[in-house]
């Protein structure tokens, strides 16, 4: 019965297929009025038509895996030409030291810069004595720094009768710093450590943050599923930093150069012979930090050294902003030359051997350049422990004394608990930091902007200065305009509209795909609207066509628009979604990764994907070029905000379940609303809050229209969030003569397309003229 009722529902369907085709290469159906334009239709090709003009398209079964697997593929291309783009952005003048350094000031500023460094006051060290014996002494070191920020560390002081060397020993991010020293209760004081002590060089250890997963705000971010791994500590902080321009390197690498201060003041320390050395995360730190500190007489950096081409892989609080555009490990070392490096490797190093020496080999031209060939140096694995040999290589540059004396006892072991205490304390003092700089980011952007003084006359280069910040910020895609080579295949006719699949080229490798409706009686010439789904949509999930659509969500709103008299198109945007939820926000990171080590937003690609979507309905005779409105709900409501102030060409833009404060949404550690639970780190992009919130976005698209579409029972955000970023639009709106053209259609219901006042919104500005009597979604 059921297979009967189906068969005939498909007779019916392919007769009313084959009349509205006859219907619309008839005659009569193209001129029901001289304003109407027939669609025009190729010839059959293998059973399908094409727009004409056009070439034929047959959508292959996976082509949402080819659009995400096409970004992958783009970013690893750009990120594999990088070092040899450095190698021409470095040409150091070798003729003296001062000249090499003066050389490249410019680049070492840039590294500061990428570091997000501040300037800092440290204050009065706080010195607490630990322990002592007749062979040294060991103090707990507290150095404030910024109000909350402090660097803390344990310093072992060998007794002497003259000034000694020190070495900054910088811990992996798997150890607390008792634990590096060995100086906890029940194992070993490190071989390395009593090794350098017994020949008479200090040892400074500071207090990082760990990758650990056991403080209680590690659990209580941890998000849904609640199978997900909970956040770990420097994850933590990499959030609430980078959104404010500091990264994790580079609180590490203040604490450092704060240290060196420090001991440089020090009268048992010879301020001209300090070094540094660290393992794995600490041996990064080490690295930076001398590139940095120029007073630093050397870095040995242990299981670190590397190439970096697959920095995206690495633990998320290690990204750094436009990383390899200028600086892969060797360009670093460019920056401590003429000092002494020394790498080093251990036999279960996370490195691999043949990696470090083809990055060793990009270094040693700047060694070379000055004919200190000699002073970098590398240390192979040769069974031995690796950090040991550092450490010994180390003294050895600071000139300390000859042999390995009498290596002496440490009279210090620490109870685990208050290891970890410690541990906590320092990630306490950095959260707070941190989470202060996000409140004060409020004011940082409204002194930046001064949205609200500005006058009639400033408004359009204020609006130029907003949108050269969002595209360096998003790191616009250098425009190489290609041939738009449209393909198109017809894949369904209603009474409405026909609809079609559609694929242009976008950058080299990359297509756009989306779904391309026609109302059937189209005027001469009609308004369109880009019409986004969300995370884990496709274009059929708003048009209704070809797939199962979430009717609760979208309800066909592409369609609808369509019906109404709209050409509307349905693009892809890369925001995957599998089977099992833990997959969608891996494969996201991936690109957002990817991007960030190229000084760019995920989102740039999808801006030039929206380009060349505006230039193909532009290049239709059916649409009116100047009349082209755009629709996203969720993801898409964050594609419409975000890339809408760099397409010009965008007459007004619905953002529709995406409104939100900015910052309460990225930071706020108390509701689960906040993105700090989500797992994906799209959302949190470099120095973000101290220049753009959802203000600002809309503020970048002045004169243009645009209306927020919220439902009171969004999951997503809270009434309060919603409102409180609402009255700083509403004020902005007034303040520039806008409240007209800047609106709010705020609904009883969930996160969904409501379609009631965003629907009238597009019908007085896309299409002034002719709005249809239904006004709503059914």
């Amino acid at each position: 019965m059921w297979f009967e009722m189906k068969r005939q529902r498909c007779a019916l369907n392919l007769i009313v297929w084959v009349a509205v085709l006859i219907a619309l290469e008839s005659p009569e159906g193209a001129s029901r009025g001289s304003s109407l334009l027939p669609l025009k239709l190729a010839a059959p090709h293998s059973g399908g038509q094409v727009l004409e003009g056009t070439a034929p398209f047959k959508r292959p079964d996976n082509i949402i895996d080819q659009q995400y697997l096409q970004i992958y593929d783009y970013f690893l291309r750009e990120i594999a030409t990088s070092p040899s783009r450095r190698d021409e952005l470095w040409r150091p003048d070798y003729s003296t030291i001062s000249a090499y350094r003066e050389s490249l000031d410019g680049h070492r500023e840039s590294l500061r810069r990428m570091l997000g460094l501040v300037q800092l006051h440290p204050g009065k060290a706080e010195i607490t004595t630990l322990a002592t014996n007749e062979a040294l002494s060991i103090k707990e070191v507290s150095i404030p720094l910024d109000k909350e920020f402090h660097a803390r560390a344990l310093l072992f002081l060998p007794r002497s009768e003259r000034p000694e060397p020190v070495i900054i020993a910088i811990p992996s991010a798997a150890e607390t710093r008792e634990e590096f020293a060995g100086v906890v209760e029940g194992i070993t004081p490190a071989r390395w450590l009593t090794a350098l002590l017994g020949r008479g060089v200090a040892v400074a250890i500071p207090s990082m943050v760990t990758r650990t997963t056991d403080y209680p705000l590690s659990r209580q971010l941890q998000g849904d599923p609640p199978d997900l791994a909970p956040k770990d500590l420097r994850k933590i902080l990499f959030r609430l930093g980078f959104i404010v321009g500091r990264t994790m390197v580079g609180l590490d690498v203040e604490q450092v150069i704060a240290l060196h201060t420090f001991l440089a003041s020090q009268p048992e320390i010879d301020a001209g012979r300090v070094g540094v050395l660290g393992e794995e995360q600490g041996g990064m730190t080490a690295l930076y930090a001398a590139a940095v500190d120029e007073k630093l007489t050397g870095a040995a950096v242990v299981d670190y050294f590397d190439q970096h081409e697959r920095c995206w892989t690495e633990p998320i609080d290690r990204m750094l902003f436009s990383q390899l555009n200028e600086f892969g490990d060797a360009e670093v070392a460019a920056l401590i030359a003429p000092r002494p490096l020394i790498v080093q490797r251990t036999p279960n190093s996370p490195v691999f051997a043949a990696s470090a020496l083809k990055e060793l080999v990009r270094a040693q031209r700047f060694y070379q350049g000055l004919d200190k060939s000699g002073n970098l140096v590398y240390g192979p694995d040769d069974g031995s422990e690796g950090l040991l040999t550092g450490a010994m290589k180390s003294a050895d540059i600071l000139g300390a004394g000859g042999g390995a004396g009498r290596e002496p006892a440490i009279p210090l072991r620490v109870p685990h608990d208050r290891a970890i205490q410690a541990r906590n304390d320092q990630f306490e003092s950095l959260h707070r930091y941190l989470c202060r700089l996000d409140a004060q980011s409020d004011k940082v952007g409204e002194n930046r902007w001064n949205l609200l003084k500005t006058t009639p006359e400033e408004r359009a280069s204020k609006v130029e200065s907003l949108q050269k910040d969002l595209s360096d910020l998003m790191g616009v895609i250098p425009s190489r305009k290609l041939p738009l080579n449209p393909r198109t295949s017809l894949i369904k006719v209603t009474d409405s509209f026909a609809a079609y699949d559609v694929l242009l080229d976008a950058l080299p490798g990359v297509e756009v795909y989306g779904q391309l409706l026609v109302p059937r009686n189209v005027r001469s010439p009609a308004p369109a609207v880009i019409c986004q789904h969300g995370i884990g949509g496709q274009p059929c999930s708003v048009t209704g066509v070809g797939c199962d659509p979430k009717p609760q969500v979208y309800h066909e709103f592409a369609a609808r628009l369509a019906e109404r008299g709209y050409v509307t198109f349905a693009p892809y945007v890369a925001v995957p979604e599998g089977d099992d939820s833990a997959t969608s926000p891996d494969l996201l990171d991936i690109l957002v990764r990817q991007a960030a080590a190229l000084g760019r937003m995920r989102t740039s690609v999808e801006l030039v994907k929206l380009h060349r979507i505006v230039d193909f309905l532009q290049s239709q005779p059916f649409v009116d070029p100047t009349r082209i409105g755009y629709y996203g709900l969720s993801y898409g409501g964050y594609s419409a905000i975000w890339m809408a102030p760099l397409e010009p060409r965008l007459t007004a833009v619905i953002i529709s379940g995406y409104f939100n404060d900015w910052r309460t949404k990225i930071t706020d550690e108390a509701n689960r609303r906040s993105f700090l639970f989500h797992s994906n780190d799209d959302m949190y992009n470099w120095n973000v809050l101290n220049r753009f919130t959802h203000l600002e976005l809309i503020a970048a698209m002045w004169p243009r229209a645009v209306c927020i579409e919220f439902g009171e029972q969004d999951i997503t955000t809270t009434a309060e969030w919603h409102a409180r970023a609402w009255a700083q639009v509403e004020d902005f709106a007034r303040a520039w003569d806008a409240s007209d053209r800047i609106v709010l259609d705020r609904f009883n219901g969930p996160h969904e397309i409501h379609g009631v006042l965003t629907f009238q919104f597009l019908d007085k500005w896309v299409r002034p003229a002719g709005a249809s009597e239904r006004s709503s979604l059914p």
